[in-house]
Formats: structure tokens, sequence, C-alpha cells
């Protein structure tokens, strides 16, 4: 480098070509280092974080290797996100002999001491320099250092210097066994190179991290400059250390030893540095540095001053720059929020958020979750520990709970795959320990904001399902009884009501009877009177025109319109103006006279069993139909569709239905039920509309009463519709707007006002024989997590190419025996094909379970480089596997049948699928109930192709489950 950059070359801003350089500054020096004025297209900013992000990898890392037992804590505390600070102190744990981190290390002042400890405990060892561990001779070689450094005003020493300071300590040695050569060995000390203004460089010693540095050097200025009096007084004009802070650049230039100060100004003193210096209260460095310090001092190093302090100079400043300082505050609230000695951890947390009203908080913190997720901050760690460390059952009780607290709040986000996550990762982190859920569930139930509250709900009903310990699931759903159903009126969101209401069926479907009356809460419709929810429609329609009129000055304000009034998916595909799919018809619940519809509905479900068959029979030969026949006339087409039977059978599976039937059934056999058969389609049209520009005129207004305004979320939500315009389009997982976030509020609390006063539509699509009863949301398709679940993502086995990265349950592979042969003999040959048997019969690895595979289907596909795919064929070999189950009597007669038949084309019975049921809710609750009541039958017989038919009921064991993981 000095024969790159000599003579006039050394003070130029450009490289010679083909050079780049690449500066490591620590981030509280880049004013110093980079030029005023410097042109930042010279150069990239990297900001490096360390193990920022990762801090629970890399503490994993380093105390395995240290042989340190890991904390039951997450690791938040920024001091493990530095490399060479997480070494020194899993060093200095090992120095002193123990093997997991010491009870009352808070705050750096004790880390540091802590440090400097095991380094004189280890030295004084008789193998190192033999010296009596209670004389802390390192202790004082570290103060004598720090104490020059602090009288030259330099954070360094000259080589020779600091090398006589050290060695005078303990005595003239040899090099091999001086303290200086231990100290730098040990890495507390480390040789570096400074140029003079005549370019002449000199050897110096530096504290080797600079935090310990910054800290030991103001330890030492205290020592110099303060024997009695006020500690004001050192900063006043013409004062020692008002030097130090006399301006703003001054202050930027000393930002390190600012740091320091503000961490032991309060330790020592009781007071912020604010307190003592008010003149410099106000500087960016000043405030940065304070924020700092929220994490590094000790928890009891807080007064009234600080929170003095953090309302006047970061929160209620409203520069341009000051919103990255607020989120830098909310950042440092985190990283102590789950420590249970501190005063600024969770619940102080929760006490500040809770007592914001709704649009406020989300104005300032959920902009914030929003802003700095996915950027590898206390946000990510938090959610990832939560849901995937292998130590959490070890955290203790209290701070699992501050833990929980912090993660409910990260529920107010607008990042449906930030939400999403958290809910997750708040049902890992409870699902053994209910009680404690319980707590913080009690401490949310009166948020104003549904976004928390329905998915806390979910969380509990995830832990529910997932969870064992009965008690506790009953004594929690009896609060939630008392605090939703027991009045009548739960909270109008159909998704918090259908939480709720599955946690309290999960109780009693593993505890019994509760002592609570179970009709409040099964099944729906509960109590909300629709006029007190929706005002009239003329009133809607001037609430829609003022609000057009707000939007015209505002881009943000106009996307909620247009999501909601207009033609964007919002609108199209959840309220439903797109081919009228809104689920329900404008008749009220109370005094509306059943259709025609319904009373053929109602008729055909109140059939007992052999009425049934009968009704099957007759239906059956009633609507069935030939063929089509289409005839064409001078290029006029036709369609003619002839019923299937002659009018005379018709009639001969009418009578028999009818001598099934009483009196009543019979008068509304001949009155509804035949008209209706002769004309569904008439009857249909009987199933009044609902007019959904009510349901979008009251979205609209709602969000707005939510507390939307251009001034809080102008910014903001036009930064979303740039984003997801840019990047993610119509993601699932994709970050909205706070506007879309009040859109789904609204949404989901005008679904269950309508759901209390209005009847669904007529199941057109499920062949008229659906209920028309409203049970849950199930019906809806509108749940969008299910809790019971916290498996990332699974792939159909087989779906690598090679097999090699295959579940456990899939581990065949096929190997090709002659792989010289032409595609035609590897079509006809049969001798290397997979194990059938050996993809049926399966066993866990975990723990030598034995399973069998009940369906599937498994994929081998030969290896081809990108560059052939084009111009090479490739061999592919799959297999189909599906079981049936047959009656025992049945069984010979099905074998002989099946012996017989071509299976190709897949025409067999499939599983059932099921898209909107909660893997934990199968086969004991009304979702599942409810589900399979409609269209599913356990026993079937399957049509082939050929007119071949089964030739007996069959069962197929499996059903399919279904759910979009939503980039999870």
């Amino acid at each position: 480098m000095e024969k790159v950059f000599s003579g006039d070359d050394r003070n130029s801003q450009k490289l010679p070509p083909r050079l780049g350089i690449v500066l490591s500054v620590r981030s509280s020096y880049k004013n110093i280092i980079i030029p005023e004025g410097f042109d930042s297209n010279n150069y990239v900013e990297i900001i490096h974080e360390g193990f920022s992000g990762h801090e629970f990898e890399a503490s994993k890392i380093f105390f395995d290797h240290y042989n340190i037992e890991r904390p039951t804590i997450p690791i938040l505390n920024p001091e493990f996100k530095n490399p060479l600070f997480l070494k020194t102190f899993c060093e200095a744990i090992q120095n002193h002999g123990e093997t997991k981190i010491p009870e009352g290390i808070q705050g750096i002042s004790k880390v540091f001491n802590y440090y400097i400890d095991s380094i004189d405990e280890k030295l004084s060892r008789e193998e190192y320099l033999d010296f009596d561990p209670k004389s802390k001779i390192v202790q004082k070689a570290m103060e004598e250092i720090a104490s020059h450094m602090a009288e030259n005003g330099n954070p360094w020493l000259l080589y020779e210097d600091a090398k006589n300071i050290v060695d005078n300590i303990l005595g003239n040695k040899k090099h091999s066994q001086s303290l200086f050569r231990h100290l730098v060995s040990e890495g507390i000390l480390s040789e570096d190179v400074i140029w003079d203004k005549d370019d002449n460089y000199n050897e110096v010693i530096r504290f080797s991290y600079e935090r310990f540095s910054d800290y030991l050097i103001t330890e030492s200025l205290f020592k110099l400059h303060f024997e009695s009096g006020e500690i004001c007084d050192l900063f006043k004009n013409g004062k020692p250390l008002f030097q130090l802070i006399k301006d703003e650049p001054t202050c930027w230039q000393n930002q390190g030893l600012i740091e320091a100060l503000s961490i032991q100004i309060p330790e020592r003193y009781g007071q912020e540095l604010s307190d003592v210096a008010p003149h410099c209260a106000n500087f960016q460095s000043v405030r940065e540095a304070f924020i700092n310090s929220i994490i590094w001092r000790h928890p009891t190093a807080f007064s009234k001053s600080t929170l003095t302090y953090i309302n006047n100079y970061i929160l209620k400043t409203r520069k341009p720059h000051d919103q990255n300082l607020v989120f830098n505050l909310l950042d440092a609230f985190l990283q102590i929020s789950s420590n249970p000695n501190h005063p600024y951890n969770a619940d102080q947390l929760h006490k500040w958020l809770f007592n914001l009203k709704l649009g406020v908080r989300d104005s300032l913190w959920t902009v914030y979750l929003s802003r700095r997720y996915n950027d590898e901050t206390s946000i990510d760690s938090l959610i990832e520990w939560a849901w995937f460390s292998d130590v959490k059952e070890t955290i203790d009780d209290e701070s699992r709970r501050l833990y929980g607290i912090t993660l409910a709040w990260f529920l107010t986000s607008s990042h449906r795959y930030l939400r999403d996550r958290t809910t997750k990762a708040l049902i890992s982190l409870f699902s053994n320990h209910l009680d404690l859920f319980h707590k913080i569930l009690e401490d949310f139930i009166e948020v104003d904001d549904p976004y928390v509250l329905e998915r806390l709900f979910a969380v509990a009903y995830g832990c529910a399902m997932r969870g064992n310990d009965t008690e506790n699931i009953a004594i929690l759903a009896k609060d939630v009884f008392t605090w939703i159903f027991e009045d009548g009126c739960p909270p109008p969101n159909i998704l918090l009501r259908d939480y709720a209401r599955g946690l309290i069926e999960c109780s009693l479907q593993k505890n019994g009877d509760m002592n609570i009356n179970v009709e409040k809460i099964q099944p729906p419709p509960y109590t909300s009177a629709c006029e007190d929810f929706i005002p009239d429609i003329n009133e809607l329609k001037k609430d829609e025109i003022r609000i057009k009129k707000l939007c015209e000055n505002s881009k943000a304000a106009t996307e909620i319109y247009d999501s909601v009034m207009g033609f964007e998916d919002f609108a199209r595909y959840v309220i439903g103006t797109n081919s009228d799919s809104f689920d329900w018809s404008s008749r009220r619940l109370k005094n509306s006279r059943p259709t025609v519809m319904e009373r053929y509905l109602n008729f055909v479900g109140s059939l007992n069993k052999d009425k049934k068959n009968a009704w099957d029979k007759f239906e059956y030969h009633f609507n069935a139909t030939k063929n089509p026949i289409i005839s064409e006339n001078n290029g006029d087409f036709s369609i003619i569709i002839e019923k299937k039977f002659s009018a005379r059978t018709i009639k001969k599976y009418e009578n028999l239905l009818l001598s099934s039937l009483n009196s009543k059934e019979k008068k509304i056999f001949d009155k509804y039920v035949i008209p209706y058969l002769e004309n569904p389609h008439k009857y249909r049209k009987d199933d009044k509309k609902f007019n959904i520009t009510i349901a979008q005129q009251w979205i609209l207004k709602r969000v707005f009463d939510l507390g939307w305004t251009e001034e809080r979320f102008g910014d903001f939500d036009n930064w979303m519709i740039i984003l997801n315009n840019r990047n993610y389009i119509r993601a699932a997982n994709k970050p909205e707007r706070i506007g879309k976030k009040y859109q789904w509020i609204a949404y989901y609390e005008f679904l269950a006002i309508v759901s209390d006063n209005f009847k669904l539509k007529n199941d057109y699509w499920g062949g008229g024989q659906s209920s028309l009863k409203y049970d849950g949301p199930w019906q809806l398709n509108v749940r969008n997590i299910d809790p019971s679940i916290l498996s990332i993502k699974t792939e159909p086995p087989g779906w690598e190419s090679d097999g090699s990265e295959n579940n456990w349950w899939f581990t065949e592979q096929y190997n090709q025996k002659e792989p010289n042969e032409t595609d035609e003999q590897w079509i006809s040959g049969s001798n290397d094909l997979p194990n059938v048997k050996a993809l049926i019969q399966v066993t866990n690895p975990k723990d030598c379970s034995e399973w069998l595979n009940l369906n599937g289907i498994y994929n081998w596909s030969q290896h081809t480089d990108s560059d052939e795919i084009m111009h090479k064929t490739k061999r592919e070999l799959f297999y189909i596997i599906h079981v049936y189950i047959v009656k025992k009597q049945d069984s010979q007669k099905a074998f002989r049948w099946a012996q017989k038949v071509n299976f190709k084309g897949r025409w067999m019975p499939d599983p059932f699928d099921f898209h909107t049921i909660y893997l934990g809710e199968f086969v004991w609750s009304p979702a599942y109930i409810g589900t399979t009541a409609n269209g599913y039958s356990e026993w079937k017989l399957g049509l082939h192709y050929a007119n071949n038919n089964i030739p007996c009921p069959i069962h197929n064991p499996c059903v399919k489950y279904n759910w979009s993981s939503g980039g999870l």
C-alpha cells in the first residue's frame, strides 16, 4: 500500500485503475473516517452487524466449543453479535473454570470486570506467571494503561511506553515470562501502527476491543478528575470533561467515550448524561449513545430521568431522521424485553403500547415492525428462537411470560408473513405452558386491536389442540367462555369467535362437562343486532361520497377506496363482487318465510335412513338423463337432453317414496319438492341476493373509523404500494398497507354481524343437498392459518430427482442396472424396478416405529444437466399407491374383480380433500363433523369408465389435508 499511495497520491480520493480498498470502520467513527462531502457514489457502504440476526446460532457454536451450558433465555444482548466479544466472554467463563454463565453478570461493566478477573485468575497460575491472585495484577495493568491513555487524550500508547508501564507492575522478567507479552498473547492488548504528520509510522498498543477501551478510559477520567462535589461540575465550561462534549462535532469525534459516559454516569451516580450536561441533551450523537446505553448498562442504573429523557428527546422529536432514532429505541427495548430484572422489559413495553390508541400505535409500532423485519434484527431472532430453539423448554417462567408479551405485540403487524410466523412461534413457546399463556391472554383481553386479540385466541386454540395439560385447558376454556360468550354478545369478529369456540369445544372433548352453558357457544348465530352496527343505506352512501372526496389528494387513501369499492382483488375475491360470490343472502334469520328451495332442502334433510334410501332412488331416476343429442339445421345447432328413464319407471320409484312418507311430508313433496325438481333454476332465483354494495360501503367507512389518516399512514402505505407492485404482487406472504390491515379487520367484523342476522345463500354447486345453516367460518373459506401444526413445509414424496433428500417414508431409490441400454430397452425392461414392499412398509428412524404408507405418488427422474435439458430425452418412473378396505364378507369377490380390472385413469375413489379444517380438528371437531356430513361417505361404490363397476362398497382409509403455507 505504501507503493500505491506515495507522494501526492496519499491524499487523493481516487485509486489506481483495477484496484479497490475495503475499510472496516466502527459506526461510531464513520463521521470521522469518511470526510464530510465525500461523494457516496465513489464507495459502497455495507453495514456488517457481526452475528446480528444469528446470535442464537453463533452463541450455540461458541458455547458448545468452550463446553459452556447454553443460556435458558434468548441471546438478544448486543454484546453477543460481536464475534470478538463472544469469544472474550466464553474465554472469561473458561478461565474461571466454570461451565455456565454466572448469575448477576448483567451490564457491560460487570462483564468487563468479570473478563479482567478471569485473565487475572488464569495468569496467576503456576504454569503462567505464578503471582498472588489477590494482588489483581492484570486489573492494575489495565488501570495504568487506561490512565495514561486518558492523560494523553489518545486511545493508544507508544509500544515501548506501554511495555514499560505493564512490566514495571510485576517486575522485570525475560520477555517470554513478562506480563506485557502474556496480555498481548491473551488478546487483551493488541499491537498496531499509526502515522504521524510527517508520514512516519510508530508502533503502538491498544486495547483489542474498542468498547472495552472506551470503558476503561472513561473510568480513568473519573478517577483522574473527580474527587468530591457534584458530578455535573466536571462537565461545566472550563472543566476537564467539558472538552469531550463542548459541541456536536466534538461529541461525534468522541462518540465511543460518549457511549461509555452514558453507561457509567447512570451506574455510578444515578443520573443521565443529559442531567449533568444539559447543553448536549439534544445532540444526535448523545441521543444515539443514550439508546445504546439502555442495553449496555446494569438494570439498576435507571431513574425517573431516564423516562423523562426518552419522552422529551426521543419520542417527541419530529425531525426527518428521528423516526430511525425511535426505531433504534424500540430495537433496544426488544433486546432487554425478556429480562425479568430490567425496568424496561416487556411489562413496561406492554404498558406503553396498551395505553396508545390503535391508530397512534400502528403509526409508530406497526410501521416499525414492517420497516425492521427481515433486516436481521431482534424481531427475527425472537421469532426464530421461540419457534425452533431446542432449549426453550428450559427458560424460566417469568422470562417465558415476558417473551410471550413481546411476541404478542408483534401480532399488530400488517406484514402477513411476520404475523403468521409470530403466531406459530407463540404456539411453540406455550403449547406446554398454557397456564402462562392464560396470564398473557388476560393481559390483552381489553386491547383495542382486533388483529392482536384474534390471533391470541388462535394461539390459545392451537395450544389446546396440541397440548395434553387438560387441567389448564379447562381453566382457560372457562375464562374464555366468561370473556367471550357468557353475556350472549361475543365480539363481532368471525375468526375470534371461531378460535374461542374451538378452544371450548376442545376442552369439552378432552375434559367432558365443564359446568357451562354450552348452548351459548354452539352453534352460531350469536347476538349482534344488525341495526346497531350497520346504518341506513343512505347514510352509508353519504359516507362513501365523503371518503371519496378525501381521496382526491391522497394516493394511499385512493388505494383503500379502489381496493374496497373498485375492481381490485380485495373487492372482487374477498368481499365477492366478482361473479356475485358473497356467501350471504338478504333473507333475515328472523321473520323471513322459507323459499321453495329451502323447503326442498329441509325436506331432504329431515328424512330418516329408510326414507332417504327411497328418496335417493327416486331422485336418481328423476334426474338421470341420456347423453346430449346435438342437431344442426342450416348452420344452427341445438342440444336435446332426454330423460334416461321412462315416465313409468320414474313413477314407480315416486310411489315407493310416497309410501314411506306421512301425510305432512306428502303435502310438502307435492307442493314444493316436485316443482323444485322440475325447474330448480327458477327457484334458485328466489334466494335473494345480499346488496354487496352495503358490505363495501360499511367496510370502507370502518377503515377510517379505526383510525386511518393520511398524516399517520400515507407515507408508509405508499411505500407498501410501490414495494408490492415491484416485488410481491399477489404473494400470500407479502407485507401489506395499514389500510389493508383495517380492511381485513372490518371484513371479519362485517361477516360476524351478517352471520348473526342473515341466512347463507343456497349451495347451488353442491347439488342442493347442503345445509343452509351457518355453522362456522370453515364454510366460508375465510380461515387463514392452521394453529394446530408448526411444520414449515412438506414436499410430495420423491420430488427430488435423485432421492437424496427424500423423507424417511420414502427411502427407496431407483438404480438403473443397465445404464447403456436404449430408451426402448429401458421401457420394456422390468427387472430393475424399485421394491414396492419397501415403499409401503416403512420405519421411522427416530423411534423405530413401523408404518404403512396407504397413499402416495413416488417419482424417480433421471439426472439431466441444464445444458442437455432441451436436447436429451429424460427418463422418468413413478408409482401410485392407493389402499382400499373392503368388508370381510366381500373380500374374495372384490379380489377376483380387481384381478380383471385396468386401474389406469385414477377412476377409483380418491381420498376426501379437506382444505378448511385444521389438522388438530380431525375426527372430533364441529368443523370436521359438519364437513363430513356434507358430501363425505366412508363407504363408496366406484364407477368404472368401462362400466365395470366395483361389485361391493369400498373404503379409502386416507384423507387429504391441504393448507396453504402462505410462504411459511
